[in-house]
């Protein structure tokens, strides 16, 4: 299946390493509620409830561990929700510790973007279907094998910056933005076999009408495309790359 929109709980003692995991949460196109300690964590993981809860292991008042027995342990809705731990701890016997408090998955911090995207993905699968083989294998015939991997590359960090692009509109509900986007991709999406993002950038840019009145909605939906098609270009790229 895609991963859509996740509604996330993410709790971390350090201010600038939570505000880093977040950005990067929110430029996957995901919702991000925040917690600086352990005692908030679990309040906001027993009132709301969430698709993903990310907690730092070392935070004053309860652990991240504490925190994921009491929820696992509740009556709460959120008591099989998929929880990852944030923690630097290396040794075997700690890690294991972790899992045992009732953890899904653990991300040995710092924690990175590619860290994230790969544990999230693992519980939330993104569909590699949203490229066509078909079309980069031709690219990589008609122009050779160095090439179409630079090529393809070039489309990966191209997906990056419209990703940027599209949350920094979210936020400022830049309906503009949302459609220079889509003009940029209608195109380019096809050349690299992305049709799903093809298909929904031609739709919002050429049929604006028929989303009026819910613009946002269509960006939030052009980011899960952007974000799909960027996962699949990457494990094509990495397949290509190994195959070489």
């Amino acid at each position: 299946m895609s991963t859509t929109m996740l509604r996330i709980l993410l709790a971390d003692d350090s201010l600038p390493s939570l505000m880093a995991t977040q950005i990067m949460l929110e430029k996957m196109g995901h919702e991000v509620l925040v917690a600086t300690d352990g005692e908030q964590a679990l309040a906001l993981a027993l009132r709301d409830r969430f698709d993903l809860i990310l907690l730092d292991e070392y935070m004053p008042g309860l652990p991240g561990s504490a925190v994921t027995q009491r929820i696992r342990k509740s009556t709460n809705e959120n008591n099989g929700t998929c929880i990852i731990a944030l923690s630097g701890v290396h040794k075997e016997e700690e890690c294991q510790r972790l899992y045992d408090s009732g953890i899904d998955e653990l991300i040995i911090k710092p924690v990175t973007a590619d860290r994230l995207l790969t544990a999230v993905t693992k519980h939330f699968p993104i569909s590699s279907t949203s490229i066509d083989a078909n079309v980069v294998s031709q690219l990589y015939a008609d122009l050779g094998d160095e090439v179409g991997q630079r090529l393809i590359g070039m489309f990966v960090e191209e997906l990056v910056q419209m990703s940027v692009r599209i949350s920094q509109a979210l936020k400022n509900d830049d309906t503009e933005e949302y459609l220079a986007v889509a003009h940029i991709l209608k195109n380019s999406a096809a050349l690299y076999g992305a049709n799903d993002l093809a298909t929904f950038s031609r739709q919002l840019n050429e049929n604006t009408e028929q989303f009026a009145g819910n613009l946002s909605a269509a960006a939030k939906t052009l980011l899960e495309r952007i974000n799909e098609a960027h996962h699949a270009a990457k494990e094509y790229l990495s397949s290509a790359e190994r195959k070489g």
